[in-house]
């Protein structure tokens, strides 16, 4: 399968008038030290036109030169002066850009041997059968050459060459000074670019590219045009020099009138303007239009309307003549020259979080909240009630086995949103407490122990616990008036006031009471100090986390490489240029079908999974997934070649039998730990209970601040009130379906009641704060059908704001303060006559 069929731009392609170098592979292999080496494989193509081709390729190449530029490019600027600048490549010949020394600039040119490219045709190291689409034959010979020793190539924010041919070398380009870059640039074939490295690793593959829309496989080499509308076009019916011709010709004879006619002259200068921003650009002719659009005078009977309609005929037959070319479709293409075989890019392992934590990170002091409470008039005996909390998330990242393998912030930005929980969920099911003993003692006695032990199901993994009480001085219940007090400890579900988030934390909160006596000795029975111990045990099996992560990738390799066997095979791709055959990338699609995962995508992903995991090669998850984006694009049958396949396959098993194999330095840690290691932790903390402290102490924040300033109030004064009556049922399941529910009408009511005397705005906001459309009037209903009067009251407190208000529900604001605000609710219920009758007051707090 060694011939090939070019598409009917060969002669563009291969170079018009002089071969232009196609650029096959570029290999990256370590030099010595820190050097980096390219070894680069570029083709040189000849339209055979006799069998006797030998010697008259030869010919052609004794008269050729060979340039290879290398160039460090910053944000593309320099390969968009090559582009749009064809003097660019003169200047950097001559050795001066812009008055400075192209190596200055970071620019390196290299005069290659020809005599490389003769012996390879004397050797007979060329291709002879290939075929463009007009049934011509095209010779090819591939010349090897290897730029070495070059450093730095990692801070090289954009690594690139360029290669072309020329008839003068550069000492006669320096000499011939009189010569214009216009003669000069005829000496010299089109430019081949590569983009190598970008921030010290390989590329991003993909390049934009144009394909006609019947023929994806070959790609137009030169700049289309936009039409008006914006599809793309050829440009062998007419190109930007002939409309550049076309429009300065017709702006020439304009510009004589325009020295008197500012008007004019400004349209001039947009359309001139236009076209020389645009001129390289795609976007010529819609940017022109955008010029046209622009004219203020677009009269027929003034010099500047002229101007406009004279120039509107011209675009549109532009626009016209070159939608005769045959239309192109933007597309992106694979660009697989680029292997990386560096071997000394060895990056250090990273076992673990580099964070060290305390017991006060895990069990902390401060968020052991206690209340004490006298349980009789005679402070006989006292009740201690409240929380205390274990920072599980912080065990986990810091003390849990697999956090010694994996850096645990790592393992959490690889998981997806939605699957965060699930992970949390099997860290928290293989490292889990075993058994915690919450122990209270004062200086004179051992008082209660509590204890809570946990068990694992293993069959089902549920954890369920059973709880142990032992007195020893303390007391474990007591009977105040009939009333049983316990000692207990329990684990409890929490949430924070306000919606606040606990953001990326994970508390385990337990709620205990214990009891315990006056001891008759206390001098101030008032306050007690207690020392308070929480030890826990736990069990850790994350390990098999660990290992898991191991047989995924171990499991990925032989289908991977049954893949690369496959590909292998002589008749799966095209020994030319390495790509695989349309037979073969069929087949192996139809192999992999029906949910069956594909090996090339597998592969890159659990590579750079645990490469990202376990090396400090990546600084974040996205470089890790945008590396194996390009390594996808590399290997797959549609986008691939064989050459990154093989490449890819000797890394990706590599990196498993030196990291993850047996006796690498991972197993050697994971064989150091048990299957399931228990691990113990204790916080002991002294603690002064006051009688009748409270257990939570709010801060007071400005509203409240300002609200204790409002006069206190005694009494309630009505301000408003309604009767409210309805015929038959107050709300059915029908009601949405009713033109006016009595709800709707209740509510309208109530707003006519309100709004004259309070305003509309803020009636609307009392009745939002109350929620008298949800809460109130479920209440309302439930009480709609009983023939029984029911009154209930809600509240709005004042936050001494005019018109702001927080509810309180249906309790009472205290203090009551001047400007609070309570609705009170009768419902009376149908009568006889089955019409129900309800009352609303409104009522507003005053000294």
């Amino acid at each position: 399968m060694s011939n090939m069929i070019f598409g009917d731009t060969s002669i563009q392609d291969f170079g018009e008038f002089l071969p232009s170098p196609y650029i096959e592979k570029i290999e990256i292999i370590d030099g010595s030290g820190d050097e980096t080496n390219f070894e680069i494989s570029y083709s040189l193509f000849f339209l055979v036109e006799e069998e006797d081709f030998e010697q008259s390729i030869d010919d052609v190449l004794s008269k050729l030169k060979i340039f290879l530029i290398s160039y460090n490019d910053k944000n593309s600027a320099k390969i968009d002066r090559f582009k749009n600048d064809d003097s660019f490549l003169i200047d950097i010949m001559r050795d001066n850009i812009d008055g400075h020394p192209a190596e200055r600039l970071g620019i390196e040119i290299l005069e290659l041997d020809i005599d490389s490219a003769r012996d390879r045709l004397d050797d007979g190291y060329y291709i002879n059968d290939l075929y463009d689409s007009l049934g011509r034959r095209v010779a090819k010979i591939t010349v090897p050459y290897t730029l070495s020793e070059r450093t730095n190539v990692a801070n090289d924010s954009e690594f690139n060459i360029a290669m072309c041919t020329g008839l003068l070398n550069q000492e006669q380009i320096k000499s011939f000074v009189d010569l214009g870059d216009i003669f000069m640039i005829k000496n010299f074939s089109d430019l081949s670019h590569e983009k190598i490295l970008n921030n010290g690793v390989v590329a991003d593959p993909y390049l934009v590219a144009y394909v006609e829309y019947d023929n994806t496989s070959t790609t137009y080499p030169f700049i289309p045009l936009q039409i008006i509308t914006g599809e793309y076009y050829k440009t062998d019916v007419i190109n930007k020099d002939l409309i550049r011709e076309k429009v300065n010709a017709l702006l020439d004879s304009y510009r004589p009138r325009a020295e008197n006619d500012e008007d004019m002259q400004n349209s001039i200068d947009s359309i001139s303007y236009a076209l020389a921003v645009s001129y390289d650009s795609e976007e010529l002719i819609p940017q022109l239009n955008l010029a046209r659009r622009s004219f203020v005078d677009k009269s027929n009977v003034t010099p500047t309307g002229r101007l406009y309609s004279d120039f509107t005929t011209l675009l549109v037959n532009l626009n016209d003549q070159l939608q005769k070319s045959i239309q192109l479709k933007k597309d992106l293409i694979a660009n697989n020259k680029v292997i990386d075989s560096r071997e000394s890019i060895a990056f250090d392992a990273t076992f673990g979080s580099e964070v060290e934590m305390e017991i006060d990170d895990f069990i902390p002091k401060d968020l052991l909240l206690v209340g004490r409470d006298a349980l009789d008039e005679d402070l006989l005996f006292f009740k201690n009630h409240g929380f205390f909390y274990i920072n599980y998330k912080n065990l986990i990242d810091s003390e849990s086995n697999i956090a010694s393998v994996f850096n645990m912030q790592k393992l959490y930005s690889i998981t997806p949103t939605s699957q965060l929980n699930n992970l949390r969920k099997l860290l928290y099911n293989n490292f889990y407490i075993k058994k915690l003993e919450f122990k209270k003692y004062s200086e004179e006695d051992k008082l209660t122990e509590q204890i809570i032990q946990y068990t694992k199901d293993s069959e089902t993994n549920k954890i369920t616990n059973t709880k142990k009480i032992i007195a020893n001085n303390g007391t474990e219940t007591i009977n105040i008036n009939d009333n049983l007090i316990q000692t207990y400890i329990s684990q409890r579900n929490f949430s924070l006031i306000n919606g606040d988030s606990l953001d990326d934390y994970s508390l385990m909160c337990f709620e205990f009471q214990d009891i315990d006596e006056n001891p008759g000795t206390e001098i101030n029975i008032y306050e007690r100090t207690f020392n308070y111990s929480i030890g826990i045990e736990i069990q850790d099996e994350t390990k098999k986390i660990a290992e898991a992560l191991i047989k995924e990738f171990n499991d990925v390799r032989q289908p991977f490489k049954d893949y690369v066997k496959l590909a292998k095979q002589i008749c799966s791709y095209n020994n030319i240029d390495d790509r695989f055959n349309d037979f073969f990338v069929k087949q192996i699609n139809l192999k992999y079908q029906n949910g069956i995962l594909k090996p090339w995508l597998e592969a890159p992903t659990i590579y750079n999974l645990w490469r990202y995991l376990f090396t400090d090669q990546f600084a974040n998850v996205d470089e890790a997934h945008d590396d194996a984006r390009k390594i996808v694009t590399f290997i797959s049958p549609e986008t691939g070649t064989l050459d990154q396949l093989t490449t890819f396959a000797e890394n990706f098993e590599s990196f498993f039998e030196s990291s993850l194999s047996e006796g690498s330095d991972l197993q050697n840690l994971l064989n150091s730990m048990s299957d399931g290691q228990l691990k113990t932790y204790l916080q002991e903390i002294t603690v002064l209970l006051e009688v009748g402290k409270p257990l939570f102490e709010e801060e007071e924040d400005a509203d409240a601040l300002y609200r204790s300033t409002l006069a206190e109030a005694s009494v309630f004064e009505e301000t408003n009130s309604l009767f409210f009556d309805w015929k038959g049922k107050f709300r059915t399941s029908d009601e949405a379906k009713l033109a006016e529910p009595e709800s709707n009408k209740l509510i309208s009511a109530l707003m006519a009641e309100l709004a004259p005397s309070l305003g509309y705005d803020e009636a609307v906001n009392e009745l939002d704060m109350l929620s008298f459309g949800a809460a109130v009037m479920d209440w309302i209903n439930k009480q709609a059908d009983s023939d029984t009067e029911s009154t209930r009251a809600w509240y709005l407190k004042t936050t001494g704001n005019l018109g702001q208000f927080d509810s309180t529900g249906t309790t009472p604001p205290d203090p009551l303060r001047a400007g609070d605000v309570e609705y009170e609710v009768t419902v009376y219920g149908p009568d006889m006559s089955l019409t129900g009758r309800l009352l609303v007051t409104r009522r507003v707090a005053s000294a």
